[in-house]
């Protein structure tokens, strides 16, 4: 009689041990189903645009987290890695970039980053055997008047 439950147990261990494992696969293969469909673009449609901001000296934890925030991409985490992977930091730039929800692979996405954001600017012409001190006083709207 000690037999029959001393195997009941066994099997009920065994039973249990493998249910783990079963939730355990399914687990690690969704996550690596939502990695492989959100790195290639595969999370949906491209959405509505929105405007992201880099601020200049920004590092890829900070643009991972801009991006999220923006509903650009759906996991930072991912990203940050993906770029390390890639070798990709110092390519990012910093400004305003123009960019749509859903629908970007990563390569993309940091295609797009990597472009150097256009910013406003404005030609100064100092004449000959002036300095820039010398318009120090001068405000931007009075320059361009």
């Amino acid at each position: 009689m000690a037999e029959k439950h001393q195997k009941k147990k066994k099997g009920s261990a065994l039973k249990i041990l493998l249910a783990v494992l079963v939730l355990l696969a399914l687990t690690v293969g969704a996550a690596g189903v939502f990695a492989y469909n959100e790195i290639n673009g595969n999370g949906g449609r491209p959405g509505a645009e929105v405007t992201v901001s880099i601020p200049q000296g920004s590092g890829v934890a900070a643009i991972a987290k801009e991006l999220k925030e923006a509903g650009v991409i759906r996991s930072a985490y991912l990203f940050r890695w993906y770029v390390g992977h890639k070798g990709a930091a110092g390519k990012l730039q910093y400004g305003d970039f123009t960019l749509q929800t859903g629908g970007y692979s990563y390569d993309g996405l940091i295609a797009e980053l990597s472009t150097y954001a256009k910013a406003d600017s404005v030609r100064l012409t100092f004449p000959e055997g002036t300095t820039a001190v010398s318009y120090t006083h001068l405000t931007l709207p009075t320059i361009l008047l």
